[in-house]
């Protein structure tokens, strides 16, 4: 049974939304785990200075749980863009070149920085910080200069 194009072009439009919303609680709730964890640390910091090196391995734990949960959501986000552009540029769907949601998102990627390959970098830097802050805590038992 063919789907009709009018319906598939609103199924992609439905699921990009869904696709991005989801990153969006994605990278919201790395951003709390964040903010929780440095209220943790402040006070493990306070009460038990040796173990603070605890927080930040924690904090490059959730770090990379929530950079694979990223990562796992880009091929739904690749796959509905690569879908819409192609109903987009179908001479059959009757689309004007002008308005064209999917295909300009495509344009863009191409021409400017993925939001990914930012998620990417914030996510190693963040990794490689972490980890050094994690060595420097559990060397110096917590000592902050």
């Amino acid at each position: 049974m063919p789907i009709r194009t009018e319906e598939l072009y609103k199924h992609m439009f439905d699921e990009i939304r869904f696709v991005s919303e989801l990153r969006l609680k994605i990278l919201g709730s790395w951003g709390v785990v964040y903010a929780a964890l440095a209220a943790a640390f402040a006070w493990v910091h306070h009460n038990a200075s040796a173990l603070s090196w605890v927080v930040a391995l924690l904090a490059v734990f959730f770090t990379i749980v929530f950079w694979v949960g990223d990562c796992r959501n880009r091929p739904a986000i690749k796959a509905s863009k690569k879908i819409g552009a192609a109903i987009e540029t179908d001479p059959l769907s009757g689309v004007p070149e002008d308005r064209r949601f999917f295909a300009s998102l495509e344009r863009d990627e191409k021409e400017g920085i993925p939001h990914s390959r930012i998620i990417d970098l914030f996510g190693l830097v963040m990794v490689l910080s972490l980890v050094g802050a994690t060595l420097y805590l559990l060397c110096t038992y917590g000592e902050l200069p």
